[in-house]
């Protein structure tokens, strides 16, 4: 896992590879690689869009339930990651990519007010809580844009 920043440090971005993130078999064998778009309002209660839709699109490529469940905590801290403690004017867009057996989903927040001012304290819970349950994950907090990766890498 990488070491969380100090308190007054920012930094432009965070990646790692970690945790365990297993996936399952599928019935079948999935196709190659699709791309799906998805644009939520930068509002708390529209995150369950975003996390229903990764569990049903991570289900549908063959991911194990643990991971599915994996996947929706990773998403909540990614929206909260995102949005502080408040809501914003604007749309966080998610870039889904479905490989067989994995998925992983690039997070860009379109917010009026440009990107969000990403904390240590916000960076470091994320990768606390949510980088141990990923294959990988990267934040960029120069554009606040959080990509993560769950299944085979």
């Amino acid at each position: 896992m990488t070491p969380a920043p100090a308190a007054d440090d920012q930094p432009e971005a965070v990646s790692s590879t970690a945790g365990p993130a297993g996936s399952g078999g599928s019935a079948g064998a999935p196709s190659p690689t699709e791309t799906i778009m998805l644009s939520v309002p930068a509002s708390g209660p529209y995150g369950r869009i975003a996390r229903m839709s990764g569990a049903a699109l991570a289900l549908r490529r063959g991911l194990s339930l643990s991971a599915v469940e994996d996947l929706r905590l990773a998403i909540d801290e990614a929206i909260i990651l995102l949005l502080g403690h408040r809501n914003h004017e604007g749309s966080i867009d998610l870039e889904i990519a479905l490989e067989p057996n994995a998925i992983g989903i690039t997070f860009v927040p379109n917010f009026d007010e440009g990107p969000p001012d990403l904390t240590a304290e916000g960076i470091e819970r994320f990768a606390e809580l949510a980088g141990p349950l990923l294959s990988t994950f990267e934040i960029d907090s120069a554009t606040g844009t959080v990509g993560i990766h769950i299944g085979p890498s």
